[in-house]
Order: C-alpha cells, then structure tokens, then sequence
C-alpha cells in the first residue's frame, strides 16, 4: 500500500521552476536541469510522495542502453525525503522501468551507508569537502596554507571576478590545457561551458572568480550560487605559475567574498579518493569539512555489466588516443560532445 502513494512522472523545466527550487541545493534546481537538457538532451522523471517528498532522475542512454540516473554530471544528490522512504521511491521506478539500472550519488551529509543499508554497499566513494563559513576562520587553515597566500601576495597576484566572455574563453584554454597535460583526460566540449556561462553568470546566478598577475590569468574558477551556499564547480591553472600559489590566493579570498556576501557555506565540491589525494589535501589544508560521497548501483537481473565494463574501457582507450595526439581544443570538441555521455 505505501508503493501505492508513491506518484512518478515526467518532470518539466516549467514544472521543475515549483517544485525544485529550495535554496542550497544546486543540482536538483531548474537551472542545471536545464544546462543537463540543453546540451545532453536528457529527460527528468521525478518520484513524489506525501508531504512534498521526492527524489529527481535523469533519463540517459547508455552503452547497451537506458539508464536512470540522478543524476549525471553532478557531483551528489540531496533527496528531498528521509532515508527510510528512499526504498519506496526505487521500488516505483522499478515497477514501472525493470529492465532500466538504477544508479544514484548522495551527499554523507544527508544519510550514511548505515542509513542507506537496505540499498547494499556503496558502489565507490569519493570525498566531499564544505565550508561552513560562520565557524571558519584563518586559523583553520594549515600553515602551508597561509605561507602560499601570503608568498601570493608578496608577487603582487590579485583576486576577482569576472562576468565577460573573455573570461570563459580564457578559462576553457587554460581548463583544456590542465585537464589534457596533467590529468590526461579529455575535457567536457567549449559548448558546454557556453552553456553554463548563459544558464548561470549571465542570470547573474555564478562568476569566474579568478588570479591574475600583471593581467596574465594564473589561474580561474566557475563558481555558481544556489540559496545560502556558494559552488566551487570547476577550476584550473597555470602549471608554470603554480609557485606563485595562485590557488591558495584564489580560495583564500573566496572565502572572504562568500562570507562578506552572507552565503553559509563554499561547496568544494567531489574528490576522487584514489586519483586526486593532492586536491584533497589542498582542501583539507584550506580548514574545509570533510564528509563522504557514496554512489549506489542497482541493476536488474541478468543485466550484463561484464559487457558493460569491457566497452567503458573501450570508451576510456578511445579518449586516451585523442589526449595522447595532442591535439589543440577546437580539434577535439567534437570526439568530446560524443564521449562523455558515455562516460555516465
């Protein structure tokens, strides 16, 4: 019977500017539903129970086929209900797609593996780092921290932000280039952060916060706002200036500027525990809070994930030989648009 008061159906941008819009959640709100729409094409179902709860999933394609997700390409989820009711909720959507994989991210702020035990153990888990900027101070950050901050501002670096389209073309040269050079990876398309730059800044809902010396961009960030919180979402740097401590200056003003402006927390957003240990020790060193992520993955009997694994490490070959030719941005845009869906 309570399967029964558990309601799943399409959910619409227009719908979603009602239901979705609580404030500190950025990745359930309309907004990035809507960027996840433009440039993937994806369709939302949301599953909606007594006294407002609900829990929102993507529609995506996978490599042999449909799969809900919620959702992808972001970096967790905060289900608006108890985690006791999470199981109703997926024994709806399996009644009605079970054939489909479930795959889903929560945030360890909002339950844990014991609370979440009746869905197994969690597929993987990587680190969440927050600021709760009432209770921050420079004191919480290490010493290394501060000694890079001040060695910034001894080589005259400074902070800002930015809202011109200069900006998102001088990030994305020096994004593509982090991400091709150091991590070996292939980057989301220009399109997309086009994409985010007229969702967010241009609705004056995010910025590049950025460090410059004598006009030269060190590094910069996109950083967007939903509610009391402030969204570390994607940053890169210079290589060659790294010893200026461009970062340390960018994150230490950040946190200035967000808790001057009257937000509650800076979201640092996802750590892959196994191939980003710095970054997570750069957060740690900043005095950020550090709580877990977990991803749980439901598939239905006879699903073949064997198969499934094999053509990703296809996928993840194929990338590999594009970084590896070295290629410059506007050559790679295309093999870009193509795979990273599949990397869902």
């Amino acid at each position: 019977m309570l399967q029964e008061s558990i309601e799943v159906k399409e959910l619409t941008l227009a719908e979603a500017a009602g239901l979705l819009s609580r404030p500190g959640h950025l990745f359930y709100h309309p907004s990035w539903l809507g960027l996840l729409i433009k440039h993937y094409g994806y369709s939302f179902l949301i599953s909606s129970g007594p006294g407002g709860e609900y829990m929102v999933f993507a529609r995506v394609t996978g490599l042999l086929g449909p799969k809900l997700v919620s959702l992808p390409f972001s970096d967790y989820t905060v289900p608006q209900l108890a985690a006791d009711r999470v199981p109703l909720h997926l024994a709806a959507l399996q009644r009605l797609f079970p054939d489909m994989p479930i795959l889903m991210k929560f945030a360890g702020f909002y339950a844990n593996p014991h609370e979440l035990r009746f869905l197994g153990k969690p597929s993987s888990e990587a680190c969440l780092h927050r600021v709760q900027l009432s209770v921050h101070s420079e004191k919480k950050m290490s010493a290394t921290f501060r000694r890079g901050i001040k060695k910034a501002l001894r080589n005259n670096l400074e902070a800002s932000i930015s809202t011109s389209a200069e900006s998102l073309r001088q990030f994305y040269t020096l994004f593509y280039r982090l991400r091709t050079e150091k991590l070996s990876l292939i980057p989301q398309c220009f399109q997309f952060f086009q994409q985010v730059y007229e969702q967010f800044i241009l609705q004056e809902k995010g910025f590049f916060y950025e460090v410059r010396k004598d006009g030269l961009l060190l590094a910069s960030a996109v950083i967007l706002k939903e509610g009391n919180t402030l969204y570390y979402k994607w940053g890169c740097s210079s290589r060659e200036h790294l010893y200026l401590r461009p970062n340390n200056l960018l994150f230490g003003e950040l946190l200035k500027l967000a808790a001057n402006n009257g937000f509650q927390y800076l979201d640092l957003g996802l750590s892959d525990l196994d191939e980003t240990r710095g970054l997570i020790r750069f957060k740690d060193n900043m005095g950020a809070d550090r709580t877990s992520i977990y991803s749980y993955q439901l598939y239905p009997p006879g699903y073949p994930l064997a198969l499934e694994k094999k053509l990703k490490s296809m996928v993840n070959q194929l990338a590999d030989i594009v970084v590896q030719n070295n290629l410059p941005a506007d050559r790679t845009q295309s093999f870009s648009q193509a795979l990273y869906p599949l990397f869902v």
